[in-house]
């Protein structure tokens, strides 16, 4: 076969490998219950696509955890009665340009980081009340062999992420997440959400990638 007909799938699959172990180590990193609101863990971990940018609507934060909430509804719903682990991020943009004692040769470019943001106890109990099992990704453990839950060690669970919220206008928005259960079983998407008569709910998804 001609050598020009395999590097195109050699740097996919190459790609492929660089997102699975991204995901690894940023759900790895995980494993301290979650600390209070405004207390968020930083990673060095970029994970998810590059959503253009949001508009700003009424009672944005509100709206947010709504979101989020109609997205793991969406997530959970295939896995039956099967243990979810429930992470939220965002990435937080990059740095301006920086110069550190006075000196005229800049720092080294700070990229853009995800943070973890804290899922309030109100939201797990809304999804179990709608019949997930569903609990906070601090209380698993996460391996090259997969997700366990750390107190009952019932394994094959997944990790369920939700990330980046991008407003389109005050009633329709895109978010990006997805799942992971091993470096072998994962995968990206981005959502599309509509609120309808005053609910949100997951219209549509698109996959970005999977392993």
């Amino acid at each position: 076969m001609d050598d020009s007909m395999l590097e195109p799938n050699a740097m996919k699959a190459g790609i492929m490998a660089g997102l699975v172990c991204c995901l690894l180590i940023s759900c790895g990193r995980e494993k301290t219950p979650q600390k209070s609101a405004g207390a968020e863990k930083k990673s060095d971990v970029v994970w998810c696509r590059v959503l253009p940018p949001s508009v700003t609507v009424p009672n944005q934060k509100a709206e947010e955890w709504a979101i989020r909430r109609a997205t793991y509804l969406h997530q959970t719903k295939p896995e039956g009665m099967k243990r979810c682990f429930l992470r939220a991020q965002f990435t937080r943009p990059a740095e301006p340009l920086h110069f550190s004692n006075g000196s005229k040769i800049p720092d080294p470019p700070r990229k853009p980081v995800m943070e973890d943001v804290f899922i309030p106890d109100a939201l797990f109990e809304e999804l179990r009340a709608a019949g997930r099992r569903v609990a906070s990704v601090s209380e698993c453990e996460i391996s090259r062999k997969g997700v366990k839950d750390r107190e009952t060690e019932e394994g094959g669970c997944v990790v369920l992420i939700v990330s980046d919220i991008v407003f389109l206008n005050a009633t329709e928005a895109e978010v990006t997440g997805g799942w992971w259960r091993s470096p072998e079983r994962a995968a990206s998407y981005t959502y599309e959400l509509k609120k309808i008569d005053g609910v949100w709910v997951v219209t549509g998804e698109h996959m970005n990638a999977v392993s």
